[in-house]
């Protein structure tokens, strides 16, 4: 039945998490070459669409609470190259899985130069912070208000101890809007928009939806990457 795959899915990227990422993907790589072969046993069933289905949902929807797109990577490379997938569905898998190949955990942050409302900038490289989180949000945004005030609520400590920064960007072209809505942001944070416009334009990040959320180390090295809210809390207060 649907409601146990989902939930096999769902605890299966559970245990994933629990795992070093290398031997994560490894993992749902062999997953994805098991739904391919149950497939090519039976090839009249829809048993790989609608696998596929499920797991898009749960790996790389934005809605979802359990999304990872460096665990989803190498599912869409296989249905990138699968007899399987419908042949005008490969172009955008292929676009899909570069995406998602962005900034993997582990690896540095792409550094953004980023201005403030009174012109002054500043660089995320250049934020001093045992972790960083890195925030894009928009004016307004219902979900970026309740991150803004569970930031506030339960990591407001931290922040004002130093041992967490906020880098709060703006990606969006409606400047106006921002400016006048920049006052709600905690002073704490370092609130700025994005003045070349290239975390979108350049591909220095994949922002599918607002917000998004990162935890850098020291470093800038990403230890979660576009992560729900709950494991970013998680991972700094364990």
């Amino acid at each position: 039945p649907v409601p146990e795959v989902e939930q096999a899915v769902s605890n299966y990227i559970g245990l994933l998490w629990t795992l070093p990422l290398p031997k994560a993907q490894q993992d749902v790589a062999e997953l994805f070459g098991k739904v391919s072969q149950a497939q090519q046993r039976d090839t009249a069933s829809q048993f790989f669409t609608q696998f596929s289905q499920t797991a898009a949902s749960y790996f790389y929807d934005p809605n979802s609470p359990m999304r990872d797109e460096d665990l989803w990577l190498p599912f869409v490379r296989g249905l990138s190259e699968s007899p399987f997938t419908r042949e005008d569905m490969r172009t955008a898998y292929r676009y899909e899985a570069a995406m998602c190949a962005l900034c993997p955990r582990g690896s540095v942050a792409p550094d953004i130069v980023a201005e403030r409302a009174d012109g002054s900038r500043f660089s995320l490289h250049g934020i001093k912070a045992p972790r960083t989180i890195l925030f894009f949000s928009n004016p307004g945004c219902a979900a970026c208000k309740e991150i803004i005030g569970r930031i506030n609520g339960e990591l407001g400590e931290m922040v004002t101890a130093g041992t967490l920064a906020v880098a709060n960007i703006y990606i969006d072209e409606d400047l106006a809007a921002w400016k006048a809505y920049v006052s709600n942001y905690p002073r704490e944070w370092y609130t700025g928009y994005d003045t070349r416009r290239l975390v979108r334009g350049g591909h220095l990040y994949d922002v599918r939806a607002i917000p998004s959320v990162y935890l850098l180390d020291g470093e800038k090295r990403i230890l979660l990457k576009d992560a729900p809210f709950e494991r970013v809390l998680e991972a700094l207060t364990d």
